[in-house]
């Protein structure tokens, strides 16, 4: 082969490398425009953010930001924290959320005025209970049930 013809075959294969970079890191990381208030004061309405996508089996913890699909309809997506897995029993009381007995402390969550008591409620198998931060606003598990872990499409990395 010629010094040309093998400059030229390294840059093709070196522009092909970029480009399949370029698609995998969208296809692990996406972009979301929140609609609503419910995620204030943490993120502001029609703020974007930046959504790590995770396999089915991947570990979630209290306090992550996750986007995933209503249970009741799927089209839809939400962003909420998890606040329950599950097992744990969750209860909110007028502006304050208790797990497993537990008081939390959620400099995050945002109580414009008392909320309806809701729980205790146990967090099935395979679920997770969220809530948006802004408590009074937000359309959550208290509303829809627990989501399924299948439900969940990523983290947001902000």
């Amino acid at each position: 082969m010629q010094p040309a013809a093998l400059r030229a075959t390294g840059a093709v294969a070196w522009l092909s490398a970029v480009v399949l970079l370029g698609a995998c890191q969208k296809s692990i990381y996406r972009d979301y425009r929140i609609p609503t208030s419910s995620m204030e004061p943490t993120f502001a309405q029609f703020q974007r953010v930046t959504v790590r996508h995770i396999p089915p089996g991947a570990k979630l913890r209290r306090g992550d930001v996750i986007v995933f699909r209503q249970p009741e309809q799927e089209q839809r997506k939400y962003m909420k924290r998890v606040v329950g897995l599950a097992g744990d029993v969750v209860e909110v009381e007028a502006d304050r959320l208790v797990v497993n007995g537990d008081v939390q402390a959620e400099p995050y969550a945002r109580y414009t005025r008392p909320l309806t008591p809701f729980g205790p409620f146990m967090v099935p198998a395979g679920t997770l209970f969220v809530l948006g931060d802004n408590r009074a606003h937000s359309l959550d598990s208290r509303h829809f049930g627990s989501v399924p872990r299948q439900n969940v499409i990523g983290i947001v990395t902000r």
